[in-house]
């Protein structure tokens, strides 16, 4: 059921990015304006063992179709999943580097982050570990907790002046 969903998440971005992606014409005093939508570079996801596919693609096929690349750092008791997934996309022909598993320790996660190739960061975890996270760079994290793609991103924490801001909250987690 998992691999399932994962499969039907890709499909649905695949389905829609276009329209997502596209420019967004904003209505001002200036001859045009518009909202444009251009890819980060690579994002690393920051992942825990529970659902380990599903953990993955419900960041990785919108943040792929978006034209970003994808650094999966798993927990440390799902390194099988973590090349499964690698291994998924090498045979989809997708080029090399375009989601790389990292199997390192949780103790290496603030190096990565600081990585300068690393424009942004993906954690779902507990307050400890977006807390650490956090504490090496001024981090916008999106935790989506229900994981669906029609559920709209749950919440956008932004570290400000060392207090966590929670922004767009809305959760139809029912099965938490």
């Amino acid at each position: 059921a998992e691999v399932d969903k994962c499969a039907w998440g890709c499909e649905f971005y695949a389905e829609h990015a276009e329209r997502y992606l596209a420019d967004e014409i904003v209505p001002t005093d200036a001859r045009k304006s518009f909202v444009r939508y251009e890819p980060l570079g690579a994002i690393l996801a920051v992942m825990p063992w529970n659902f380990p596919f599903w953990q993955f693609f419900r960041f990785g096929a919108p943040a792929l179709m978006a034209g970003n690349v994808a650094l999966l750092k798993h927990a440390a008791n799902v390194p099988g999943c973590a090349l499964a997934i690698e291994e998924v996309f090498r045979k989809a022909g997708f080029p090399e580097g375009v989601m790389t598993t990292l199997l390192v320790s949780s103790d290496r996660v603030a190096g990565l982050i600081e990585h300068p190739a690393v424009r942004a960061v993906t954690l779902t975890g507990s307050d400890r570990a977006g807390e650490s996270v956090a504490a090496f760079r001024t981090v916008r994290a999106a935790e989506t907790i229900s994981g669906t793609p029609n559920d709209e991103v749950v919440a956008q924490r932004f570290l400000v002046g060392g207090e966590y801001v929670v922004n767009t909250v809305s959760c139809a987690g029912m099965h938490r």
